[in-house]
């Protein structure tokens, strides 16, 4: 009988059901995982592929395998990775077309082939109808896996040929557990599980680095205090993130930027309402009370609002420091 070696944190059923399918060798031709950042299912898709392919009579994946090591590197090359060119928006029917050519294939080892589509939501329709030929007469072994944050970019006609798995949010209670096995002390796993908020790829910077979740803390605190500063100082923390660039790097500092303030108006907000036990930072409470006292409940909230409006405004490529400056003059 199979075992398996699948570091996750939580998604009991889904493991379940993966490694059954994995020991019976009967995987469905495509499947959609679904769910927001952080949760981890490209960690399971990747371990769930990894497990068909492994040749090891113990613990699948083995990392040993022929199979294992060309897959930790980025080489085995019955899987292809469907993926949108840098700096484009989506991913190309021409993308889409040489990756059919290749799925198309017979695979090199004698075992699946493997199309991997990590953003989904990225398929342009073009896109998706050639994606959609291969996907109604798929040749011998050959596997689909779909990733997605959210199932409303995706068409009916992509969704009805795929076998849907969404994943939650996780226990912080099963968060704190796992924490424990690792050594990392109870006072601190109580509070990394908190900051989690269920997201266990949240935690994995910190699980191997402890201290570096302080230097996160002491990052929020300083982010506290600069938007609680003049209007003058806030703009120039702005100018700091985006300056004038639309780069996606100068996109992602801004999307980080939006991550830590949701979480200290959240904070501010639960403070606000008299709920300090369930802070996410409770560390930070100090400097949230001054946000707290600055700020009414109806003010905090339409903080959060516009906070959400704001990823939103980036996401359909509205300039990085227009966006965000219009919020911070919120504070």
């Amino acid at each position: 009988m199979d075992s398996f070696n699948w570091p996750v944190i939580g998604h009991q059923k889904i493991i379940n059901y993966l490694q059954s399918v994995v020991a019976r060798k009967s995987p469905n031709h495509a499947y959609l995982f679904y769910g927001a950042p952080g949760l981890g299912k490209n960690l399971v898709a990747d371990l769930f592929v990894k497990s068909l392919f492994c040749t090891s009579a113990t613990a699948k994946p083995c990392g040993t395998c022929t199979h294992c090591r060309q897959l930790a590197a980025g080489i085995h090359p019955d899987v292809i990775n469907l993926t949108r060119e840098e700096d484009q928006k989506n991913i190309s029917v021409e993308s889409v077309r040489a990756a059919r050519s290749q799925i198309q294939n017979s695979s090199l080892l004698n075992a699946y082939k493997v199309l991997f589509i990590r953003e989904a939501e990225a398929l342009s329709l073009g896109a998706s109808n050639a994606l959609l030929k291969i996907l109604e007469e798929p040749s011998g072994q050959t596997l689909f896996i779909f990733i997605a944050e959210d199932l409303k970019f995706l068409p009916r006609t992509i969704l009805s040929r795929l076998q849907v798995i969404k994943f939650l949010p996780v226990n912080t209670d099963e968060i704190e557990k796992y924490l424990l096995t690792q050594k990392i002390e109870r006072p601190l796993a109580r509070e990394l599980a908190a900051a989690s908020l269920g997201f266990p790829g949240r935690l994995w910077p910190f699980i191997a680095h402890p201290k570096h979740f302080h230097d996160h803390t002491a990052k929020l605190s300083l982010l506290l205090q600069k938007i609680s500063s003049q209007t003058n100082e806030r703009l120039r923390l702005i100018e700091g993130l985006a300056g004038q660039s639309n780069s996606e790097t100068a996109k992602n500092n801004c999307r980080e930027f939006l991550s830590n303030l949701l979480f200290i108006v959240r904070d501010s907000l639960l403070l606000k309402s008299g709920l300090s036990s369930e802070l996410t930072y409770p560390r930070l409470e100090p400097d949230l009370a001054f946000l707290a006292r600055r700020h009414s409940l109806a003010s905090l909230v339409n903080i959060l609002m516009e906070i959400r409006q704001t990823r939103r405004y980036l996401e359909q490529n509205v300039n990085p420091r227009l966006a965000l400056e219009n919020l911070v003059l919120s504070f």
